[in-house]
């Protein structure tokens, strides 16, 4: 009976631990990407401008970037050269890819 009990504490302890370890690596994540640098002058570009300066700052080049947001590289294109505008849905996708926030890419965006 005595070792039901201790491995139904040690079981629950170690799943505390283990939802302690997850709530850790969230917060600091989160923590690293919000205080992430952007390029100095950053919240002054056009979104198309903000697409290619986070894509380079990222070290990708249009194809890879293209792939991690499920679009084609030429549709891309036309987001960074302004000719097209994404949808609210392919910037959450280009924000994901990015790894930052939404609000990021967006804040403060006046025009193309």
């Amino acid at each position: 009976m005595q070792n039901g009990v201790f491995l139904i504490i040690l079981f629950a302890m170690l799943l505390a631990g283990a939802c302690l370890l997850v709530w850790i690596v969230k917060v600091l994540a989160g923590h690293l990407l919000r205080n992430r640098k952007l390029p100095e002058g950053y919240a002054a570009l056009r979104l198309c401008d903000r697409l290619r300066v986070v894509r380079l700052s990222q070290q990708l080049d249009l194809s890879e970037a293209a792939d991690l947001m499920g679009v084609r590289a030429d549709t891309l294109a036309g987001w960074e050269d302004g000719s097209e505008d994404p949808s609210l849905e392919e910037m959450e996708k280009a924000a994901k890819a990015y790894q930052l926030p939404l609000e990021e890419l967006l804040r403060g965006v006046t025009g193309r």
